[in-house]
């Protein structure tokens, strides 16, 4: 197996994309063949004007699960098996696919189970690239540059679209394990993606230094309901990730409280998250 730009289909969801979007479009074109925008209804689609996509506009934001079931439906139906997705201001490397190649190559058996693969991630290029392949088996994949073989949909069924965002593709690389396709995460920093608004911030009257995502209230909503959803439903299936999970959240959680920005607020949506979590 060899993935190709002829074979591989990309699809991008976007919504108010920044100007790092025209970077990451040109990328892409070098990467696929066929590319698929879908839009979470943007305020501004001046972005779309001169770009070489297949577009899917939506008349309303139905959240990150539901705008990726589209695009890759969409993909499915244009005869493509192998899919990768990406948000808006990734920008992978230009060896990008010879990393997934490499990964069959090394792993040939894995032609025949394949689920997932996704990469790790840096905020800023430069990125090294040709450098020795590393891979690890793992359900903590990231959307953005992710594989998708396209025969596990009809096996699994689709992003779970009523998590809206944040954790939708742990849950769905949880859900492709436990079904017994393998999940795969490239070890190499190949795609340029940050998460959250990162910041570096001194706590404890400076004795410390901790890097921030400084996500705001609502997405901190999301987070915490989403993992009570996906601790409720993967604790006994997947129960080593889960804890570790759990333990990483509740690092992440002292962090916010000792240096984010409008704690409070994001306090109050944390623990209405935690509540609406328990009866999703």
């Amino acid at each position: 197996m060899i993935l190709t730009r002829e074979n591989s289909c990309a699809v991008i969801v976007t919504f108010n994309p920044d100007s790092l979007f025209e970077e990451a479009i040109k990328r892409h074109i070098e990467l696929f063949g066929f590319i698929i925008v879908v839009d979470n209804n943007s305020n501004d689609l001046s972005f779309l004007d001169n770009c070489e996509a297949d577009t899917v506009l939506l008349k309303e934001n139905m959240g990150i699960a539901y705008a990726l079931n589209i695009g890759i439906k969409r993909a499915l139906a244009l005869g493509y098996r192998w899919i990768f997705t990406f948000d808006q201001d990734s920008i992978p490397i230009r060896d990008f696919l010879y990393y997934y190649n490499e990964v069959f190559r090394v792993l040939p058996n894995l032609i025949t189970n394949i689920g997932l693969i996704s990469t790790k991630h840096v905020p800023n290029i430069p990125i090294f690239e040709n450098s020795k392949l590393k891979i690890k088996r793992t359900c903590s994949l990231i959307t953005s540059g992710m594989f998708h073989n396209g025969k596990i949909f009809e096996k699994i069924g689709w992003y779970d679209e009523k998590m809206f965002i944040d954790g939708v593709d742990f849950e769905f690389a949880l859900r492709c394990a436990v079904a017994g396709f393998d999940t795969i995460r490239i070890q190499n920093p190949i795609l340029q993606h940050k998460l959250g608004d990162p910041q570096n911030r001194t706590i404890m009257w400076g004795l410390f230094n901790v890097k921030t995502t400084n996500h705001n209230a609502t997405r901190r909503y999301y987070i915490m309901r989403n993992h009570i959803y996906i601790f409720k439903k993967y604790i006994f299936k997947k129960p080593l990730w889960i804890l570790k999970k759990s333990f990483f959240c509740g690092v992440d959680l002292i962090i916010m409280l000792l240096a984010d920005d409008d704690k409070w607020d994001k306090i109050r949506k944390t623990l209405k998250g935690l509540v609406d979590g328990f009866v999703l």
